[in-house]
């Protein structure tokens, strides 16, 4: 239970790291984006399993 706390907290703080350097890209090949929050929401849900498989690796 403590990994996946661990790995959800990382996922948002990367996905916010993330959003900062790319921003409002989603939805691709749309003039419409989608707010910031929704793409911090799917940044953090697209890095949550590297994330997890990451520390799962190292043992953490």
């Amino acid at each position: 239970m403590g990994l996946m706390v661990l790995v959800l907290l990382a996922s948002l703080v990367a996905s916010c790291a993330l959003w900062l350097v790319i921003g409002n890209k989603l939805p691709l090949n749309s003039e419409e984006k989608f707010p910031p929050l929704s793409n911090i929401a799917f940044y953090a849900l697209g890095l949550f399993l590297p994330i997890y498989l990451i520390f799962f690796a190292l043992g953490l």
